[in-house]
């Protein structure tokens, strides 16, 4: 009853709409890089902006810019410190995400949302199978279950 309602309805559509679940079906990319705009959150106020993230999997790096060409990134979070969960209450929508990780001894939050809920699933769960390929690169002795 407690299960994230986005997940559940995103869930529901890749089986029965996007058949991604059939043989013949669609099937969907391995973990990897992922690109894309979401609505994060402001630090100091909680207006929200509209931000370039990036996910290089491969090198565990979650990068994201405050403008959307030339300067570098406002943040260049690893990997091995992130977590993503959905967090509809806080963020005040129901395709909200809060990512936490660890800079500087300090927990840090983003809190961010996309309008579609396929998109914010998508994101969560390339997070999430990022930071499931680092746990194997770094713990290899651990057992799969």
């Amino acid at each position: 009853a407690n299960d994230c309602l986005v997940l559940k309805e995103q869930w529901i559509r890749a089986k029965y709409e996007r058949q991604e679940f059939m043989a013949d079906g669609k099937t969907t990319s391995p973990p990897g890089n992922r690109e894309g705009f979401l609505w994060k959150r402001g630090r100091d106020n909680a207006q929200f902006l509209r931000r370039k993230f990036v996910l290089l999997a491969k090198e565990g790096l979650l990068k994201y810019y405050t403008k959307e060409e030339g300067k570098g990134p406002k943040a260049v979070i690893s990997i091995k410190d992130l977590n993503a969960t959905f967090e509809t209450e806080k963020i005040g929508n129901p395709h909200g995400l809060q990512i936490t990780y660890r800079r500087e001894g300090h927990v840090r939050n983003l809190f961010v949302y996309h309008e579609s809920g396929k998109e914010i699933v998508d994101w969560f769960n390339a997070l999430r199978a990022a930071r499931l390929q680092y746990l194997k690169t770094a713990f290899p002795e651990l057992p799969e279950s």
